[in-house]
């Protein structure tokens, strides 16, 4: 599939395959963010795009649901409400902010390690 005249990581299905973040900006997230029916994106959505990019680029690994919400300062409820994904929260942020979907439970490194719940 091809954003703005750029093939990019995306196909037809929505699934994506993760070659990097250079590639990424904000009129991608805007077109995936219609192709998945979010739209538009509001501050709150920008806030939450943000945070997951700058998250996964320090630590190599998306955050949690839980992470998101501390990081965002939002409740769980209104998070739901900006990504009523079929998928889960999660693999709308993360798809929006051209990322790899998570794997695995929801508080666990991409090697399957759980990490510790938040409190």
């Amino acid at each position: 599939m091809a954003i703005d005249g750029r093939k990019e990581f995306f196909t037809d299905n929505l699934d994506i395959s993760f070659s990097g973040t250079p590639s990424w900006d904000r009129q991608v997230a805007m077109e995936l963010a219609r192709m998945i029916e979010i739209w538009p994106l509001s501050g709150d959505h920008w806030k939450v795009v943000d945070f997951v990019r700058d998250y996964y680029l320090k630590y190599t690994y998306g955050p949690s649901v839980y992470k998101i919400s501390r990081g965002t300062g939002f409740r769980l409820q209104h998070l739901f409400e900006l990504f009523p994904c079929k998928n889960g929260i999660r693999w709308g942020a993360y798809l929006i902010a051209g990322l790899p979907f998570p794997c695995g439970k929801d508080d666990s490194e991409p090697n399957g390690q759980v990490l510790s719940k938040p409190r």
